[in-house]
């Protein structure tokens, strides 16, 4: 965390430039700011998946997020869509009436996940892999296969059994760089 005051738009560009040839689909969970490294991974992105509870508090900044994307970072429209997630297990708009405020239809529907949403928390495990047949963990699926076309999850997959192999001490989610991370890499590119 000390280090992301580090992180420049020119960073996140490099390291999403290398992560798109290197493999089928990157997702970035970016914060609730419009600082420069969020703008840039925004700029690059081909799909942007806004989440959305269904809440007045919501609305109102998923509707300010729709004008920063089109006023001021001028991002195509057709690459912006929504994710409706029932957070609770009650709501207080409905998708319907999320829909007509934003005039544009939600991508999908994520289901309240209830208490095993908290167990698989405090255990640190995904929720997906800790209730495979869970409705939440039926939604991600679907929701991966409109975001990523068939033909790139098998080499997402392959890719990821090719790391799993080259890197056997190393945890199956994440990579790892000899050098110590990704921002030590793209420190090393920006000195070379």
């Amino acid at each position: 965390p000390e280090e992301g005051e580090v992180v420049t738009v020119t960073h996140v560009r490099a390291a999403l430039g290398t992560m798109k040839r290197q493999f089928s689909a990157t997702f970035i969970d970016c914060g609730s700011s419009f600082d420069e490294p969020t703008i840039g991974a925004l700029e690059i992105a081909d799909r942007i998946i806004v989440v959305c509870t269904p809440e007045l508090n919501t609305l109102h900044d998923v509707r300010e997020c729709q004008r920063v994307f089109g006023e001021i970072i001028r991002l195509d429209v057709k690459k912006v869509c929504f994710a409706f997630n029932h957070n609770q297990p009650f709501a207080v708009l409905s998708r319907e009436e999320f829909e007509s405020a934003l005039e544009q239809p939600m991508l999908i529907d994520l289901p309240h996940a209830g208490e095993a949403a908290y167990k698989a928390a405090s255990r640190g495990e995904p929720l997906v892999l800790a209730s495979p047949g869970s409705g939440y963990a039926r939604a991600i699926g679907k929701l991966l296969r409109l975001l990523v076309p068939a033909e790139a999850g098998a080499k997402a997959a392959h890719n990821h059994a090719v790391r799993a192999v080259s890197h056997p001490g190393a945890p199956k989610t994440a990579p790892t760089h000899p050098s110590g991370g990704l921002l030590n890499a793209l420190r090393g590119r920006r000195a070379s």
